[in-house]
């Protein structure tokens, strides 16, 4: 997981490539439970009283700060995205059926879930095995 973190960030603007399963699914695991708890947050901070200046303040600032880290991993999600399409052997044009929001993400993430036209590719290169999600 943590190779596959430094990965995501270390190849931001790489297109050419080619990206493991494992690396797109811990990737995808990692955002989902960080944009699902920072937008709970959120949604708890709706519920505070917004007529105080202090509350509204706080509100606009993680409300910003939600929407700037969304903006921060569009084009590494793209770039991580283009590659795995990259390794299943589909073209990169596929990367377009994620914006039909609804239908099309569950298409894209099924294409994702596909393994690796090479096999040995679906385990990270430098991944120590006994650090899988298996061992847990």
């Amino acid at each position: 997981m943590v190779n596959a973190f430094k990965l995501f960030w270390k190849d931001y603007g790489n297109f050419k490539g080619k990206s493991s399963r494992s690396q797109f699914w811990w990737i995808f695991l990692i955002q989902l439970l960080f944009f699902t708890a920072t937008y709970a947050g959120l949604f708890a901070l709706v519920d505070t009283d917004l007529s105080n200046l202090v509350w509204s303040a706080v509100y606009l600032l993680a409300f910003f700060a939600y929407i700037a880290a969304i903006l921060v991993v569009i084009i590494p999600n793209i770039s991580l995205s283009v590659r795995r399409l990259r390794d299943i052997g589909f073209p990169v044009g596929l990367v377009f059926i994620n914006l039909l929001i609804g239908p099309g993400t569950l298409i894209f993430l099924g294409i994702m879930m596909l393994p690796s036209k090479n096999a040995e590719i679906d385990v990270l290169e430098d991944e120590d095995p006994s650090n899988d999600w298996q061992s847990f």
